[in-house]
């Protein structure tokens, strides 16, 4: 499936959205408790990094979540020298939508930008 630069644009507006109105719940991995604590952020630093993210960082999705009901979508960032893998999805609960980062630790596989300029 092939995404638009204007239907990522369009999660994101709405993702920032979410967490604008502290609609986000950061999973709590092992993974991403200890990466965040390694790069060098704290929770916020780390909710700030979403609301900066790009079309530009966008890597792939929307993608059905295999456990869960929705669709997952990918990021990547370059934080302090590390590039970051983030994976997040639109979640409900209690009635209310919430975006929900299931992932943000460091990369352990170099991800793919197809809307980076210099791939």
């Amino acid at each position: 499936m092939v995404t638009s630069k204007e239907e990522v644009a369009k999660f994101l507006k709405y993702a920032k959205s979410l967490i604008a109105y502290e609609r986000v719940i950061f999973a709590k991995r092992s993974i991403n408790l200890q990466d965040i604590v390694d790069i060098g952020l704290t929770t916020e630093g780390s909710r700030q990094e979403l609301l900066s993210l790009t079309v530009e960082e966008y890597s792939k999705g929307p993608e059905p979540d295999r456990d869960f009901p929705g669709d997952i979508w990918v990021f990547g960032k370059e934080i302090l020298g590390h590039e970051v893998y983030i994976k997040m999805k639109i979640d409900r609960q209690d009635g209310m939508e919430e975006l929900t980062c299931i992932s943000f630790h460091i990369a352990k596989h170099k991800l793919n930008y197809p809307f980076k300029e210099n791939k």
